[in-house]
């Protein structure tokens, strides 16, 4: 999960960074629920658009301003948000998921740890044998080195 994160933020990034020259990206969210940033507006689904605003070369911009591009989105505008602040946000929403997962990958271990016997959630209850158990044990101890670092 960590590693399709990264990819993906660093895909984002070079795709921004790759784009800086063009006027407008659009950003979508596909049927899974997958962010994704284009330079065309997609035809079958709805969209933000994201103006992408170039300074002007040092020489002949004030000293007051940044040098590099500054992003805004029609939302995020007059708050004063930038494509930075949308990373940031999905960075902050990975980093509460992998929180979830951590202290659920712990709360397995300990329960397959300490009892044989396990409820279902429909109530029922069923009993690990010793090969079922040490797999469950194994599953939970690797999640917890994927989510909890």
């Amino acid at each position: 999960m960590k590693k399709i994160h990264q990819i993906c933020l660093s895909m984002v990034l070079t795709f921004i960074f790759a784009t800086l020259t063009q006027a407008a990206m659009y950003k979508w969210v596909d049927k899974d629920g997958n962010t994704h940033y284009t330079q065309q507006p997609p035809s079958d689904t709805t969209y933000e658009r994201i103006n992408v605003h170039t300074q002007s070369p040092s020489g002949s911009s004030s000293s007051s301003q940044s040098n590099g591009p500054t992003y805004s989105t029609p939302s995020s505008s007059s708050n004063g948000g930038d494509a930075s602040a949308v990373i940031k946000q999905q960075e902050a929403k990975g980093e509460e998921m992998r929180q979830k997962n951590c202290a659920a990958a712990k709360q397995q271990l300990e329960t397959y740890t300490a009892f044989r016997r396990i409820r279902k959630k429909d109530g029922s209850v069923v009993y690990l044998d010793d090969n079922e158990r040490a797999k469950r044990i194994e599953d939970a101890k690797s999640a917890i080195k994927e989510f909890c670092q």
